[in-house]
Order: C-alpha cells, then sequence, then structure tokens
C-alpha cells in the first residue's frame, strides 16, 4: 500500500500544479508560494533545435493572425500515462529498453525567466496546435539548468530532451540574507539504459530516481493474467464521490475484476464547481464510466440494509432537479424544487465514503449499530487579509510588486500599493504568482493547557463562501479560482479540540456524537450573530485579541453580506484564549504583519474534519460489527484532507480486492498488482 500511497500523491500534486483550481487552496510549507500556469516563462535565449518551440499571440502585434482551431491531439494521441501519472510515449512505455527518470531540484531564477506570456496560449509553430503545459513549461533556462545538472552540452541532447517533460514547478521564496526567490522544477526524461550509463545516471533518492521500468512489465502483466475473471464480478457499492470514493471506485474499475457503482448526493461538477476542477472531474468521471463503472448523482443513501450484521445494499433517495435553481437559493427552496425517488442499490459490499458534513449519515449508522468512536477535531474561524499585504509579507517590498494574476484590476490594486514603496523596491524582470502562508504552533496556552492552532485550506486570490448544509446554522469555507485573481487571501485559523476535552461536557448526553452537537450550536450562534439570513458575522483581527466588537469593518469577498459582531463571544473561554494566544504570541513573529486592521474574521469554520470516527478492523478495514461495509476516507475519520483522503480510498480499494479477487491461488486472497494509470 505504501507504493500505492506514494503514486497517489505524485499522481494529485501533478494535477494541482498544474492545474491549481481547488475549494480551499493548495498547502505547502511557509514561506513557499507556488505557481500557477498564468505565469508562463519567456525565452531569452536559443534552445536547441529538437526541442518543441511555441508562439503567442499578443494584443499588440501589428499583424492580425488567422484564427486557428487548436488540437493538441496531434501530441496527445501517442502520449499515455504511467502508473504513477507521469506522461510518457506509448511506444516508450512499452519498450523494456527505456527507463524514465524523475529529476528533482531544477532551479531557475525569475529574472531568467523574464516576463511572462499567458501559458494557456502557447502553440506549435509548425501546425498551430496548443502545446501541453508540461512541454511548454521547457523554456531556455529550465533547459539550460536541466543541462547542467546532467553535465552535458546543449549540441549533445537530442536524445535527452526529444521526450523531456516538467511535471511540477513550485516557488522558494525563503528569506536568505542577499538572496532571491527561485523557481525549482522537477522533470521527467525518456532514455535508454544505454544512454543512461553514457551519463553516469544514478539512483539519488530526492534528486534523481527512475520512476519507470518497463522490464518489469511483463511479469506484473503475467501476474494480472492469473486472476480468475470467468466468475460474475462483484459489486460494489460506493457512497460518496469525493477524494476517497472517487479514487477507490478508479482503482476497483481499472482492475477490471469488480464493477464499483458510485452514488453521489449532489449534481455533477458543471453544476458546482470551480473552473479547472470541472475539466479534471469530467474526465475522471468518464473515466469510471469508459472502465465499467456506474455513477448516480442526486442520490442521497438514506438506509444501510444490514442482516446478521452482514451489510447487503443501500436504499437511497434518488433525486431529480426539474428546474435550475437560482444560485442564492437555500437548501430547502432547492429541496423544494426536487422530485424524488426511492431505489435499492444491492451490493456484494458497501464502501462508506461520505464526507464529514453528511450528519444523517453518522446518526443512521449510529442507530443501525455500527461501532462509532469519538475523535478529536478543530474549530475557528475563516481570516481574510488583502491579497498584496500577503504578497509584502512573503515577497518583500522588492518583489511583491512583481505579482502578475492577468486581471487589470487586481494587478492596478497591488501595483499602486508596492509604488508607494518605491524607495525600497529594486528593478526585477522576473513575476511571482500570489502569495500563501501556512501558520502552526502547539504552543497555543488556553488558561490551563497548551492546544494546537493553525492555518487551513488557504486560499490565495480567493473568497469565502457558504458551506452550510442545515437550516437555521451558518457553516463557511473558502475557495479560489484557477487564476488566483482577487482581492483577498483567505484562511481557515483553528484550534484543536480532543474527544475528551472539557468543553465538551456540556455534551456528553449526546453520547460519541458529542462533537458533532457541538459543532452545530457553534454554527447556531454565528447564524443568529449574522441575522438569521446567512450574512456572515465578522470582527478585525486586532479587535478579536482585545475582546471589542468592531466599529468598522473593511470590505469582504463573502457575497452574501457582512456584518459586525462579537465573534470573541461564540466560542468557549478556553479555546478563545489560546487562538488569541496564537495569533499573538506565534503567528504574528512568524509573518510580522499578519496581525494587522486590515485582517478580518468571519465565523465559523468548524468542519475541518470530522469529530466522529467509524471503527475499523486494521488489517480488513472492515467495520466493527458489520461484514463488508468498508469505512473510508475524511468522514469515516481516516483522513484529514483531498490527498489523504485519496490515499486512503485507495487503500480501502486494495483491501477489498483482496477479500473478493481471488488472484494466482485459489486458497489465498492476494491484492491485484495491475497498477493505476489516469490518462488526464
Amino acid at each position: 500500500m505504501a507504493a500505492t500511497a506514494q503514486s497517489l500523491l505524485i499522481i494529485v500534486c501533478s494535477i494541482l500544479s498544474f492545474s491549481f483550481s481547488s475549494v480551499g487552496g493548495f498547502q505547502h510549507q511557509p514561506p513557499i508560494a507556488f505557481t500557477t500556469q498564468r505565469h508562463s516563462l519567456h525565452p531569452t535565449t536559443p534552445l536547441p533545435s529538437n526541442v518543441l518551440l511555441f508562439s503567442s499571440t499578443h494584443a499588440n502585434d501589428s499583424k492580425p493572425q488567422k484564427k486557428k482551431r487548436s488540437s493538441n491531439k496531434r501530441y496527445s494521441r501517442n502520449r499515455t500515462k504511467n502508473k504513477i501519472g507521469a506522461v510518457v510515449d506509448k511506444k516508450v512505455l512499452k519498450n523494456p529498453n527505456y527507463l524514465t527518470w524523475r529529476c528533482y531540484g531544477i532551479d531557475v531564477l525569475p529574472d531568467d525567466l523574464g516576463p511572462l506570456p499567458n501559458i494557456d496560449k502557447r502553440r506549435n509553430k509548425q501546425d498551430g496546435s496548443t502545446i501541453p503545459s508540461e512541454r511548454s513549461y521547457l523554456t531556455p533556462p529550465v533547459v539550460s539548468s536541466l543541462l547542467s545538472r546532467l553535465r552535458i552540452k546543449a549540441e549533445e541532447s537530442d536524445h535527452i530532451l526529444k521526450d523531456a517533460r516538467v511535471v511540477r514547478r513550485s516557488l522558494d521564496a525563503r528569506r536568505r540574507k542577499g538572496s532571491d526567490p527561485k523557481y525549482t522544477y522537477v522533470i521527467d526524461i525518456d532514455v535508454t539504459r544505454e544512454t543512461a550509463r553514457n551519463l553516469g545516471l544514478t539512483q539519488q533518492p530526492g534528486r534523481m530516481e527512475i520512476i519507470n521500468d518497463n522490464s518489469k512489465l511483463k511479469s506484473q502483466n503475467d501476474e494480472d493474467s492469473n486472476a480468475d475473471v470467468t466468475k460474475s464480478k462483484p459489486r460494489i457499492v460506493i457512497v460518496g464521490a469525493g477524494p476517497a470514493g472517487l479514487f477507490c471506485a478508479l482503482s476497483l474499475a481499472s482492475s477490471g475484476l469488480c464493477t464499483p457503482i458510485l452514488l453521489e448526493r449532489g449534481q455533477p461538477v458543471e453544476a458546482r464547481g470551480t473552473d479547472n476542477l470541472v475539466r479534471l472531474l469530467r474526465n475522471m468521471r468518464e473515466d469510471l464510466k469508459a472502465k465499467g463503472g456506474e455513477i448516480h448523482f442526486g442520490t442521497r443513501a438514506s438506509r444501510y440494509l444490514i442482516e446478521d450484521g452482514i451489510i447487503k445494499g443501500v436504499e437511497a433517495e434518488c433525486v431529480e432537479v426539474q428546474e435550475r435553481v437560482k444560485r442564492k437559493a437555500t437548501a430547502c427552496e432547492a429541496r423544494d424544487q426536487e422530485e424524488t425517488s426511492t431505489k435499492t442499490f444491492y451490493g456484494d459490499a458497501v464502501v462508506l465514503a461520505t464526507g464529514h458534513s453528511a450528519r444523517d449519515v453518522y446518526e443512521e449508522l449510529h442507530k443501525a449499530g455500527v461501532e462509532l468512536e469519538p475523535k478529536g477535531f478543530a474549530v475557528g474561524f475563516r481570516i481574510e487579509h488583502p491579497q498584496r499585504l500577503i504578497n509584502e509579507i512573503q515577497y518583500g517590498k522588492d518583489w511583491g510588486g512583481r505579482v502578475f494574476t492577468e486581471r487589470p484590476s487586481t494587478d492596478a490594486v497591488n501595483t499602486e500599493h508596492f509604488q508607494k514603496l518605491s524607495e525600497n523596491t529594486e528593478s526585477h524582470e522576473g513575476t511571482l504568482p500570489v502569495a500563501s502562508y501556512r501558520l502552526a504552533t502547539d504552543k497555543a496556552f488556553d488558561g490551563e493547557q497548551n492546544r494546537g492552532a493553525y492555518s487551513f485550506c488557504m486560499c490565495p486570490g480567493g473568497q469565502i463562501v457558504p458551506s452550510s448544509t442545515e437550516e437555521g446554522e451558518l457553516c463557511i469555507n473558502g475557495m479560489s479560482f484557477s487564476n488566483r485573481d482577487s482581492l483577498w487571501a483567505n484562511s481557515a485559523l483553528v484550534v484543536t479540540v480532543s474527544q475528551d476535552d472539557p468543553i465538551l461536557e456540556k455534551y456528553r448526553s449526546h453520547g460519541c456524537l458529542a462533537g458533532l452537537e457541538f459543532q452545530r450550536d457553534m454554527e447556531r450562534k454565528a447564524y443568529e450573530l449574522g441575522g438569521m439570513n446567512m450574512t456572515v458575522p465578522v470582527q478585525r483581527l486586532t479587535d478579536f485579541v482585545d475582546g471589542v466588537v468592531s466599529s468598522s469593518i473593511p470590505k469582504s469577498s463573502y457575497r452574501l453580506g457582512a456584518v459586525s459582531a462579537p465573534l470573541h463571544e461564540i466560542y468557549p473561554k478556553p479555546l478563545y484564549n489560546a487562538l488569541s494566544c496564537a495569533i499573538t504570541e506565534h503567528f504574528e513573529k512568524q509573518m510580522p504583519g499578519f496581525l494587522c486592521d486590515d485582517a478580518l474574521l468571519h465565523g465559523v469554520e468548524t468542519r475541518t474534519s470530522s469529530p466522529l470516527r467509524l471503527v475499523r478492523n486494521q488489517t480488513s478495514l472492515q467495520a466493527g460489527g458489520v461484514e463488508n461495509l468498508f469505512p473510508a476516507g475524511e468522514g469515516a475519520g481516516f483522513a484529514g484532507g483531498i490527498v489523504s483522503a485519496a490515499v486512503d480510498g485507495l487503500a480501502v480499494a486494495d483491501a477489498i480486492k483482496a477479500k473478493f479477487l481471488l488472484i494466482n491461488d485459489g486458497n489465498k486472497f492476494q491484492t491485484s498488482k495491475k497498477s493505476i494509470g489516469f490518462d488526464y
């Protein structure tokens, strides 16, 4: 499973680093800031003749260019992805003489890259087709740094650069004396074994690694062919199409030995997702269908069919939306426009991969006798700063003015801010992405003990949005579109609550659901403070630590309205004390300027993780007391974010294959070794 988890991490991180659309932002260690496709790289030195060239159409070109119908089919039809998600030539993938090497730490200075055109507009000069991002990032300074790492000359690089691809790009903005930020690339190259020997390539973990050895393909395929496919395929019902459910379904479908049936209470992502996320999830969905899986949207599991301690299936309410619901319609108004029917989905096993907000699921399982146990969680607020301020704190006065989003109004505000600091500003040609941050401490004193406090789900250039699921409650979250071009930066700011925390004593009558009831109580308070109409209660960060109501508030990205309120009174005193201590004694020291009048707290964020965990066997991964029920992901209490939830979904898929699929030996269950390749 360790190899599978590592593979998924590489897949997901590659997707995020090239797409950068998420409902919650991309996390990284401070003060590293990651780039987006919008900050593409302009060539300043000649490329070797064999490197794929590109051109870009600019608004000030004197000669109008004929608009061509772009297509990258010519490039993509001969390419696929290997078992860890790296793009490779199909001929290379099948050729046992080739190795795929991954080169880490290819460093380039922003000023060497210069001002950047939009990477999405790069085209092949020969036929006008769009160049995929993993190729268009290979600009001359990047190529030069790669060749330097490999210690070869440009004129000798034809066989190296023909199949070179940028996998990931990040920005190291740590403040060292006299140093500038630098971009760091991870690049894959396909070379023959003989070429690798001639170049002296050796395995160096974290620097140079073999990620695809085709000599092993034959033995793996032989093992896969021993699987018994004559029996009817097990039907696996998966409740929840989040990261855990989706990756579990993809793994099961890719094995070709079982049929995943994915149930999702929400509508397809096209009706509710952000820009690049729509494309990614749609492609994953189509891939799942092509592999024999089923997906049912608008399908909410309402009852779990358990007989004699064995789960047989799921009874669900299926919803058909009769007309498009207005964007600002409440959940209740949306339900009034729906028609429901009941349907039963029977299966050989059920995977419970709901999110941590599916509270009705916990209550239904509790009634059905499924073993639940409380776990620690975290609650707090959303903190929002002007993005220009975060740029200044993270990049300094000399580099903060080189942040560009390609949204004129946002860039003008940032430029004006740094022009006022021109006496301390150096001239640079390179550009940087909008800055982000991550903060944490385990010494947030609450008056009696230390608690953990941290930022979470940071959204640069983003906005704050409502995420309530029940009437009369207010919970918020954050998101960023792929351009990350809003005027604000936001992040969750939370403090930990343990399962035996004294602040939960008044909720103990709810048993293992005490943490759940505490979350609800805080959300009801926020709803009331906001005026009971989804307006968000807010407070300046400086006023919060002083314990006074804000007499005025800055503008917020939250679109349903904001009102000044005493957020310092929502949570029990120990949580307020701990968060105030973290802000004043730790976060402000880690990021001087973080505590300021322009920082605005929004209430409340209570759902960073589930307060419950379904008990499951550590070996079989089945739920305690119920056979063939497999809890998975964040809602089940076994993950704390997108990537960890997806990894847990893969682990559960392996456990299901080990239980139901006979491999090699008719008397022994083994996990299939078939690799998973996702072509998107």
